[in-house]
């Protein structure tokens, strides 16, 4: 806290979603982003069981597909697509508004 802008210390970088966005289009935003992810994560390892073929397109497929849901999830919600990564703020800034959003 002691090296946060001061208009930023009560969130302490919470997945809180925005003012005028309903708990139903929160959930709906994080279940689409969260679903992105784990389908570019399973179909990179599926395509990757050889062991001796090794390929930057794995890495790169899952750098777009993450930069792609925080970019439109972000302002939305907050992208919490990670439950480790919406914890740990939450515990910290003791936010826990529409926390069920972030760890359903």
């Amino acid at each position: 806290m002691a090296i946060s802008p001061e208009h930023a210390r009560g969130k302490l970088g919470a997945t809180i979603p925005a003012k005028d966005v309903s708990g139903a289009q929160a959930f709906g935003v994080e279940l689409v982003a969260s679903f992105l992810l784990v389908i570019t994560m399973l179909a990179s390892i599926e395509a990757n069981k050889d062991a001796a073929r090794r390929d930057y397109g794995t890495a790169a497929a899952l750098g777009v597909v993450v930069t792609l849901c925080y970019l439109i999830a972000l302002p939305i919600t907050g992208c919490g697509v990670n439950p480790a990564r919406s914890f740990a703020p939450a515990v910290l800034a003791d936010t826990w508004k529409e926390h069920w959003v972030r760890s359903a």
